[in-house]
């Protein structure tokens, strides 16, 4: 039983699972760009690399990655299990908030609060900005929220 997997066949398939070709590919190398050949050069050397990604020792070069435009495939190692993770390039949506804070389980999640002051999601359910708008407490609109 070969428990090896080669190289060439794993990029191409996923390749292929990210709907992309070796034509899509723009260079291969390490992951800060200081070594980079192109497809061909690749095809070659992964045609004869033959590795075992079970769990162990991760064998293939951890920087590696195959580049496109806005997408790339990067090692991806985990107790030694490796495999190729495909990844495109973030896009900024259309309509966008700002920010003031990191800590959290994610910006989406931490974007919802209204300011630091509490957890609300909105202004107008904020205590903070409530008070601010009426700091005697005495508008009705603040009672009926809290």
């Amino acid at each position: 039983m070969n428990n090896k997997t080669n190289l060439l066949k794993e990029t191409l398939t996923d390749l292929q699972a990210n709907n992309k070709t070796t034509n899509d590919v723009y260079w291969v190398g390490s992951r800060d760009g200081l070594f980079v050949i192109n497809w061909e050069s690749f095809e070659l050397i992964a045609e004869k690399t033959d590795y075992y990604s079970g769990y162990g020792a991760q064998e293939i070069a951890r920087d590696l990655v195959v580049v496109g435009l806005n997408w790339w495939l990067e090692r991806h190692e985990y107790d030694g299990a490796e495999s190729w993770r495909f990844k495109t390039m973030p896009k900024m949506a259309k309509e966008w908030d700002p920010f003031n804070n990191v800590l959290g389980n994610s910006l989406k999640e931490i974007g919802k609060r209204c300011c630091d002051n509490c957890d609300a999601y909105n202004n107008a359910s904020c205590r903070f900005h409530v008070q601010a708008a009426c700091p005697t407490y005495c508008c009705l609109e603040w009672e009926a929220r809290w």
